[in-house]
């Protein structure tokens, strides 16, 4: 087990214990399997609401926390046309899944990590790519590795490959980046 979720499973037994101790605490006439169980029931919610959402705000939690949504461009050694692109971001404290549009294909990840290189933030992500009807005859379903840096959490910049042996570099900046560069562009 990796040191990080070791950190997790003894945080999870604190809280059990605690939680077991007030409650025998406040209601000292409950008998000790019930207080087991109670403890056990409100651990287990207090982690999964920590899981889904509360790991975001903790300054102490070093998982990158992500935006949602990512624009931006991609640059393929296969036609070396620029193409526009969106990926979407679903993400939890022991999860990442990465969804990848484009006007010709969709991808979703299939595994999907963070990792340090060098002092620089690193995400990378295995995933299957599932082109459009009309381009499966030059881009059959493929697999494929995305490797970004972590810029900051508006941007992220990185390279592809594929089992096709095509690659590529993806710029992408967050949609709260997108929308204050369009408003900047329409005022000028």
């Amino acid at each position: 087990m990796e040191d990080r979720y070791k950190k997790y499973v003894e945080y999870i037994c604190g809280i059990s214990i605690i939680v077991f101790v007030i409650l025998k605490w406040i209601f000292k006439e409950i008998e000790f399997l019930d207080a087991l169980s109670y403890s056990t029931t409100i651990t287990s919610i207090i982690i999964a609401l920590y899981v889904a959402f509360f790991w975001k705000i903790n300054p102490f939690e070093n998982v990158p926390k992500l935006k949602k949504e990512y624009y931006g461009k991609l640059i393929s050694t296969y036609d070396n046309k620029e193409r526009n692109i969106k990926i979407f971001v679903k993400q939890n404290l022991f999860e990442t899944k990465i969804i990848f549009e484009s006007g010709e294909s969709s991808s979703k990840s299939i595994t999907a990590n963070f990792y340090d290189e060098y002092g620089t933030t690193m995400l990378s992500f295995g995933y299957i790519n599932n082109p459009k009807a009309i381009y499966k005859d030059r881009s059959p379903i493929h697999y494929g590795m995305c490797i970004l840096e972590i810029k900051d959490k508006e941007h992220l910049e990185g390279q592809y490959f594929t089992d096709r042996c095509t690659r590529g570099d993806i710029i992408l900046q967050s949609k709260k980046v997108k929308n204050f560069l369009e408003k900047v562009l329409i005022t000028k």
